[in-house]
């Protein structure tokens, strides 16, 4: 096949700076999705996951138009364009295949049992479900991550010795009366276990000290993997408990 380069530097050069402002856009979007993975997690995914795969399809559709309105030579052209969809598409699986590859390793070697305390990187929390490309991390501040395991393959993880991280406190809660005793008793020890600050090896214990007309007086034993959290757990018990109907 003969092919010939006859150029059209018009559209060369609107094409060159209409690429300028595209490079320009899509670092803003970049720096924009970072800012934002800053303030929620959530968005971490789209930046990692979803937005390397739109920005190599924008850029793959503007190179093949590029190529059809520079190059006048179709042959050419259509040589070229086959050439870069078989790049796309290898470049498209490797984002599935990476991580695909690193989750059955690490899952073999047992890195992030279900239900289990890590800390990897800037995150720590528990970690809720393994997947097939990614697993979900539950943060200290209630928030579910889902993390491509590609993005985790090398980093340090650490995984402490739950019997020894293992925490207790104890403290009294004056809580006013809304409903029986023993309901009360049963919605302050389901807050505690539901704060995502609480270590779910040991029960926590809720013991009455006082029952008054008005009020209850308990003595709660928290359980934690770090004393920090004792006040975050008290800060939620009370919480819920204010937002309970009469």
């Amino acid at each position: 096949m003969n092919f010939t380069l006859d150029i059209s530097y018009y559209n060369l050069l609107f094409f060159s700076i209409t690429g300028l402002l595209l490079w320009g856009l899509m670092m803003l979007s970049h720096r924009l999705l970072f800012r934002l993975s800053k303030i929620n997690h959530a968005w971490k995914r789209v930046q990692t996951q979803y937005f390397p795969v739109i920005q190599g399809f924008i850029w793959f559709v503007f190179g093949v138009c590029s190529l059809f309105m520079i190059f006048k030579s179709r042959s050419f052209v259509q040589a070229l364009a086959i050439f870069f969809c078989l790049v796309f598409l290898v470049w498209i699986s490797w984002f599935a295949l990476r991580d695909l590859v690193a989750g059955l390793i690490l899952r073999l070697q047992g890195a992030f049992p279900v239900n289990k305390r890590v800390s990897i990187k800037e995150l720590n929390g528990r970690v809720r479900k393994l997947g097939s490309l990614s697993f979900e991390l539950e943060t200290y501040q209630g928030e579910l991550i889902s993390i491509p395991y590609s993005q985790v393959f090398h980093a340090i993880r650490i995984k402490p010795n739950q019997e020894e991280a293992v925490k207790s406190h104890s403290l009294t809660l004056v809580l006013p009366r809304k409903h029986s005793l023993s309901d009360t008793v049963e919605k302050v020890r389901l807050s505690i276990l539901h704060a995502p600050w609480s270590s779910l090896l040991k029960k926590p214990h809720v013991e009455v000290l006082e029952e008054t007309p008005d009020t209850f007086r308990l003595r709660l034993v928290l359980y934690s993997f770090q004393g920090l959290y004792f006040q975050k757990i008290k800060e939620y018990v009370l919480r819920v408990y204010e937002d309970m109907p009469l």
